[in-house]
This record gives C-alpha cells, sequence and structure tokens, in this order.
C-alpha cells in the first residue's frame, strides 16, 4: 500500500461495490460503479480499477458502453454529469464532454451514432453524437416530449429509429428522415401513455418494455401487440430475453424466470440489490447490485457472487491513523480499516453481530463484519492504546433484545478485539429536547481521559463531559464528569454549542462553539485532595469514600456543594476580544504557544499571555476568501503544518512558516487528483508521511514531505532498482534524515550529481534523481554510490545500479 511512493503521488480509494450497468468485452467485464470503472477478469478471477488516477473525470458513474473502436463511453451520476469515452486498452481519455449537467442516466452507440440521456437544471434531454474519420463530435440536443420530463431512463437504437423510455412513457424517433430537435417529429405510443418505461429491448423481431411491474411487447413496426408479463407484487428493476424466449426478471430480492406466455416458472433469491442484469450467452446472466456482481448459471440455478476489495461507503466523516499506520475512518454506515492487505469492513446493523476471523487471501475480494449498533453522521474519531473513540451527531436512544444500547452518544471500539464494542447510551447526559444524542469534539488529556463537546445537553453543566477510563478499565463502570458551569463563582457566559476542544496544558482547555458562543477557556487546577487528579474529573475529590455524584460535599470543605464555589474557571473571547468570528468549527495547537481558530471566515491565529486570561489574535486571517461551514475541520501534522478541510472547496495546506502549500488556491478537484472539492475529514500518518483526505466521493491518499524526523539513515529505500534510463520517473531515496543532502558518486570517486537542501530535486525525507549528471547528460550504465549527508555530521551510502538503454 506505501511502498515505492514518491512525495507527490496520489492514491484513490473510492467505494467501488455499488455497480450500477455492466458490459462484457471478450473475457472481461467492465463496470460502471460509485468509484469509477471495475474490471473482472473471468478468467483470473479477479479485479482491477480504472479511477480518476487512470484519467477518469468522475468517478461516481451510473452508465457505460462501447463504441464501434473499442472505446468505452461511461456517463456519471448526479450532481456532476459528464460523459467520458475512455481508452482501456492504453489507459487514458480520448473525449471528456462537460457541458455543466447534473447526470448522465443512459447510452446508446450504433455503427455510426451515439444517444446519451441526460439531466440539467431539472430538464431531461438527449444528446447526439456522430462519429467521423474515427471520432465521435457532438451534434445536437433532442426533445423528444413537449411536456416536461422527470427522468429519462432508457435509450435504444434499433435500425434508423431510437427509442427512449421515461416516467411518459416510450416515445421513437427516426434520426435519418427526421429533425428530432422538435417534439413534433417523435412519436408516442398511445397504449403506454403515462406509463414509466424503465428499460427497452430487442429481441427476435419484437421489441419488449418493461414498468414498474409490467413488460410489454411490440412487433418489429412498433406496433403494440400485448402485455406479456403482469405482476402487481413484483417491482421490476431490470429484466432480459433470452435466445429461448425466456424473461429473467430482478426485482429487489429476488430473480425470476418467466416462460414466453408470461407465466413465473421459478424464482431465486438474490444475495445483494439488483441495479441491472445482462445475459453473458446461452448458460449465464450477469447481475450487477448493489454489493458486486452475480453471475447466475441456468443450468445449475447457482449463483456465484464477487465483490472488489473495497470500502464499504464512499461517506466518511471522520478519520484517525493508528500507530502501527492502519487509517481508520468512520461514517454513516460503519467503519473502514485500511492496512496493507487491503480493506476491512464493520458495516453497522440492527439485527445482528457477525464477526469472523479473516486471513489474507480473502483481501483479494470485499472483506466485512457486522455490529450491532446504529450510527448516524460521525463527528470526531481519535485513538488511544486501547482502541477508537467515536462520537456520534444526532442518534436516538435505541436498546436490542438484550437490554444493551445500540445506539450512542459515544462509541469505543478495541481494534484487538471488535467485539468488544461498547456504545454509551449518554440520553442522560447529552440529550435535546427531541430525545437524541449529539455529541461532537473529542480529545484525550494526559491522565487519558476522553473529554467530549457535549452539544445536544440541555443540562449547562453537561456540555464537556470527561469519561474516566481508569475506572473504566479497573472496575467496568461507566462514569462521565459533567464539568460544571452553573452556581457560585460560575462565569456570566455560559457555552452552550460546544463544537472542538484541544489542551493548552495539563489543567487547561480551549473549547470553540458555534452559534456566536465564541472561545472558552476552561481551567480545572483545583485538586482538593491533592491526589494528582483535579476535582472536575475526579470520581472523589475528598477521597472521603463517598462519590461525587452522590456526595453532599465534594471537596470536603464542610460547604454544601449547591453553596460552594464551582470547581473549575471559564474565561469567554469574542469578536469584541479581537476574534475574527463567534462562530467557531475548529481549533489547533502547534508548537507549544501558537493556537488556530477555524471560522466562517478564515483560520486566525491567537496568542495568550501566561494564565490564559487575556488574548492577543494575530492581525491577519489566513484562507479568508474560502467559505468555511459546519463540518470544515483544522488538524496538524508533525511539522507543525496546518490542514484546513473545507466542505465545497477543497483542502488547503498552511506551513509553519505561514506560507500555504502548495499555493493559496489549495487542492481543489480540478488542480489535483482529489475526488470531490467536498472535504469532510483529514488524517495524517506522520510516520510514513501520507495524508488521507475523505471526500463526498471516497477517500484519497498524497504522499506528503512531512513527517517523524528520522534518527539515522538505517530506513533508506531506493527504488526503482536497476534504475534504468532514459525515463520520465526519477531515482528516490526515501527516508532521508532532516535537511541531508546527497552525492551520486561513481566508483573511480568522482562526483557525478551533488543534490543539495535547497535543490528542486529535494523533497522533505526524499531526494530525486533523473539519472543525469552536472551537465545534464545521461550517466552510463554501471554502479554507482549514494552518498547521504546530515547536518548533524551522521552519513550513509548505498549502491546503485543504472542500466542505460
Amino acid at each position: 500500500m506505501i511502498s515505492q511512493s514518491r512525495v507527490g503521488d496520489w492514491k484513490s480509494y473510492p467505494s467501488s461495490i455499488d455497480i450500477r450497468q455492466s458490459i462484457p468485452v471478450g473475457q472481461k467485464i467492465f463496470s460502471a460503479t460509485s468509484g469509477g470503472i471495475l474490471i473482472f477478469d473471468k478468467d483470473s478471477i479477479s479485479f482491477d480499477f480504472i479511477t480518476n488516477i487512470d484519467g477518469l473525470v468522475e468517478t461516481d458513474l451510473n452508465s457505460i458502453s462501447i463504441d464501434v473502436n473499442g472505446h468505452l463511453w461511461v456517463g456519471s451520476n448526479s450532481p456532476n454529469g459528464v460523459l467520458q469515452i475512455y481508452d482501456y486498452k492504453k489507459s487514458k481519455s480520448i473525449k471528456v464532454f462537460d457541458f455543466d449537467l447534473w447526470e448522465i442516466s443512459s447510452i446508446s452507440i450504433s455503427d455510426s451514432n451515439s444517444f446519451v440521456s441526460y439531466s440539467k437544471d431539472g430538464d431531461w434531454g438527449i444528446m447526439e453524437f456522430f462519429l467521423n474519420d474515427s471520432i465521435y463530435k457532438y451534434r445536437q440536443i433532442l426533445n423528444p416530449s413537449e411536456n416536461q420530463l422527470e427522468f429519462i431512463y432508457d435509450i435504444e437504437i434499433i435500425n434508423d429509429e431510437i427509442f427512449v423510455g421515461t416516467n411518459l412513457g416510450l416515445f421513437k424517433g427516426n434520426f435519418i428522415d427526421f429533425i428530432l430537435n422538435y417534439p413534433n417529429n417523435w412519436m408516442s405510443t398511445n397504449e403506454l401513455s403515462n406509463q414509466t418505461i424503465r428499460k427497452i429491448m430487442n429481441k427476435n423481431d419484437n421489441i419488449y418494455l418493461s414498468s414498474d411491474n409490467e413488460i410489454f411487447m411490440l412487433d418489429q413496426y412498433s406496433v403494440f401487440k400485448s402485455n406479456f408479463f403482469l405482476n402487481e407484487d413484483i417491482f421490476i428493476i431490470d429484466y432480459i430475453i433470452d435466445n429461448d424466449g425466456k424473461s429473467y426478471i430482478v426485482s429487489k430480492w429476488k430473480l425470476y424466470e418467466v416462460n414466453k406466455n408470461g407465466t413465473i416458472n421459478n424464482s431465486w433469491k438474490i444475495r445483494y440489490e439488483p441495479n441491472s442484469i445482462i445475459e453473458l450467452n446461452n448458460q449465464n446472466l450477469l447481475i450487477s447490485s448493489k454489493s458486486g456482481l452475480g453471475f447466475f448459471n441456468k443450468e445449475n440455478q447457482k449463483f456465484r457472487w464477487f465483490t472488489p476489495n473495497s470500502p464499504h461507503s464512499n461517506i466518511y466523516t471522520s478519520m484517525v491513523v493508528l500507530d502501527d499506520g492502519r487509517l481508520f475512518a468512520a461514517g454513516p454506515d460503519g467503519f473502514s480499516i485500511l492496512d496493507d492487505n487491503g480493506w476491512y469492513n464493520l458495516i453497522t446493523s440492527q439485527e445482528k453481530w457477525s464477526i469472523r476471523n479473516h486471513n489474507k487471501e480473502t483481501f483479494n475480494f470485499f472483506v466485512s463484519d457486522s455490529s450491532q449498533y446504529i450510527s448516524s453522521r460521525v463527528w470526531s474519531t481519535i485513538s488511544d492504546s486501547n482502541g477508537v473513540w467515536i462520537s456520534n451527531q444526532g442518534v436516538f436512544p435505541e436498546k436490542n433484545e438484550f437490554d444493551n444500547s445500540i445506539t450512542g452518544g459515544v462509541i469505543f471500539l478495541p481494534l484487538d478485539k471488535l467485539g468488544g464494542m461498547f456504545v454509551f447510551d449518554t440520553t442522560s447526559i447529552s440529550t435535546n429536547s427531541l430525545g437524541y444524542m449529539n455529541v461532537r469534539g473529542l480529545n484525550i488529556d494526559n491522565k487519558g481521559n476522553i473529554w467530549a463537546s457535549n452539544f445536544g445537553s440541555l443540562d449547562f453543566n453537561q456540555k464537556i463531559i470527561v469519561f474516566d477510563k481508569k475506572e473504566y478499565i479497573d472496575n467496568n463502570i461507566s462514569f462521565w464528569h459533567g464539568i460544571p458551569q452553573t452556581g457560585l463563582g460560575a462565569n456570566f457566559n455560559i457555552l452552550d454549542n460546544p463544537t472542538d476542544i484541544i489542551f493548552a496544558n495539563d489543567n487547561t482547555a480551549l473549547i470553540g462553539s458555534s452559534k456566536d458562543d465564541g472561545l472558552f477557556v476552561l481551567k480545572f487546577n483545583i485538586d482538593s485532595d491533592n491526589d494528582g487528579i483535579p476535582d472536575a474529573i475526579d470520581i472523589d475529590s475528598d477521597s472521603d469514600g463517598t462519590p461525587d455524584l452522590v456526595d453532599w460535599d465534594d471537596d470536603g470543605d464542610n460547604i454544601p456543594d449547591n453553596q460552594d464555589i464551582i470547581s473549575v474557571n471559564w474565561n469567554n473571547f469574542t469578536t469584541t476580544n479581537g476574534l475574527e468570528d463567534n462562530t467557531i468549527w475548529s481549533l489547533a495547537k502547534t508548537n507549544k504557544t501558537n493556537y488556530w481558530i477555524l471560522t466562517s471566515k478564515g483560520v486566525q491565529q491567537v496568542y495568550f499571555n501566561d494564565n490564559f486570561s487575556e488574548i492577543n489574535p494575530f492581525y491577519f486571517t489566513y484562507f479568508s476568501g474560502v467559505s468555511f461551514a459546519e463540518g470544515s475541520k483544522m488538524i496538524s501534522d508533525i511539522k507543525n503544518n496546518l490542514w484546513i478541510s473545507s466542505i465545497d472547496k477543497g483542502l488547503y495546506v498552511l506551513l509553519d512558516n505561514g506560507i500555504p502549500w502548495p499555493d493559496w488556491y489549495g487542492f481543489r478537484k480540478d488542480n489535483s487528483m482529489l475526488l470531490s472539492d467536498e472535504v469532510t475529514s483529514v488524517a495524517i500518518d506522520n510516520k510514513r508521511g501520507i495524508a488521507y483526505i475523505a471526500t463526498s466521493k471516497g477517500i484519497n491518499s498524497l504522499k506528503i514531505p512531512f513527517a517523524e524526523s528520522k534518527s539515522n539513515f538505517s530506513n533508506i529505500k531506493i527504488f526503482p532498482s536497476p534504475f534504468i534510463i532514459p525515463t520520465q520517473l526519477p531515482m528516490v531515496i526515501d527516508g532521508l534524515m532532516d535537511e541531508s543532502s546527497v552525492k551520486i558518486i561513481s566508483l573511480s570517486g568522482n562526483i557525478i550529481k551533488n543534490i543539495v537542501l535547497s535543490s528542486k530535486n529535494h523533497n522533505g525525507y526524499q531526494v530525486f534523481w533523473d539519472g543525469k549528471d552536472e551537465s545534464g547528460e545521461y550517466v552510463s550504465s554501471g554502479i554507482y554510490l549514494v552518498v547521504m549527508y546530515a547536518k548533524t555530521g551522521k552519513s550513509s551510502v548505498e549502491k546503485i545500479a543504472v542500466i542505460r538503454e
């Protein structure tokens, strides 16, 4: 997964398990999926992928076809309807037609024409293309109906006519004899008026059409003949007619065999919900489903299902990189984990648990288990030595048949024992007037306690809650502390809508809030019993053996709690103190004293005095032209660089020196391999120098020049080996200590190339060599020395083989 990658290399991990449409090409199946083009090799029983890394403009695809040149035509799903012609043999794009459409629903291609149905601004139409000197060119827009169409489901070219299935019935037009720009040059079948026609098929000199629960038959002259099949209990998703005249119909959960008279002969359960069905040959059918490909053998009447190894979903709203390099991604449909083997998925289920052992070979295909819990929007994800903690925004309390909670504001998942997931029903401390739990920011203090921004609580003294992890581990007691705000000595300004939380030191937290509450500083340094645990998070503040939860005098000063000074100190800072905006989405800390605030108006740096009673905002606001909104987040990497995500304007990086990387425009879909401009989360692998970016269309990874400093040269990797020149891709020397220089030297001791720190070929912990000497000429074949020097004086030498062709 991470071997031999260069700084600047992108990878894409969209979910490809939702297969919308498939076509056979020789021994391969090409499919339009939710994550690009999926290729299934029937000989090797293996999958391959074509994504934006390979030249696709969009990866969320609806339709696929193939033209006379052997090129694939693919149309994308809403909201970005793009038509693209792709040469899969050469792995390159041929042509892109981007007309700012909403959606492409169907493609039909003949020897010299192709027709594509699309929607734009709520209207549906058909684009016509014609073949000229082996190149398809756009010709015109066709409009089959005077009335506004709600959807065009299918297009089929039959001889010189184009048939169009819509929500208003069937339309046909002769594209040779008539100009089809005008609806009055189209014909409709009266018997099918206002029927929803979803599929059109030409078979044995008859034309078959399907609606929601009927199949109709027209003769070769397009004259209505009969209702071929009618069953109001079966919703027809798709169907085919085989050479024997039998129909095979797929509904949501079954495959039906129907004879020539329209009578059901047999039916079989389908494992996954189908999207479409095609006939591969006289013996085999292929179902494209929401969870893979299903091959059905008509003779033995059995299915074989194959699903590619892939994340279960394209939507993940929070991610974290674990210490061992695994990526943990959480979303409304469950959790997905990426390691060197591939993707593992833990999918939400209201009915059952199913945790199995998976060996390395199983990762050739989709790997998943199910866990009994109900999720919603995951706001935060953090990890510690015991597992992963997840916060949920907006879930209602619910229990299973064993009276265990399956919804909660916070979830704990031990990754070495997935069946030990614990769902914290935080209703009593985090419910709003509608009765659902809404927990947002999570963080871990230096004692290992879990802090949560309890956005949904009606109790102001439970807006910030702290989980006593030690008590949970030692005594299996689930105890949440509420940080007090009301009472004697309380701050006048109340924190009502906490979003994010970070720690300034052992006893000081910074808390952002939305809805114009501003920035809050919480100091919790009072320790009545001197046990090293502040009263605010101590289960027994005065060590009298009575837990604070029921103790009338928590701190043991003989003053009842309801008459006592609260055990914390709050400060509130707003625009009157120099903040750019009072609605704060995210907070971050870099170095020891640099604090950052993300608001709708950009990124602002602030400083505090020693006791955090005064704030001094920096005069300049970074990325002030970007519209950050709820869901935008900010994290820092090991080199104190800030990574800022926007829900509709991509990703931005601010280096420790205040310079944007790569520039002020950031990373967008139009200037990088980013799958979408809707960025929902960022996670950094500081050890390996990888940024993971979750978008609305899947997850990207980017090899970055920022990673943990190396203490020596023991983990140097040089690739490719041998280095064959000339080549467009340079040799990479990976794993260098900070601020290293590299020399390429011949065995006779001559310096061939000197790559210094300021060189364009130097990028963090990687150095690149193009195989040329100082004069710009390619070197001769042979063995060369790579000598590495660190600023500290350490050095190392490696040998490389160069082959000049």
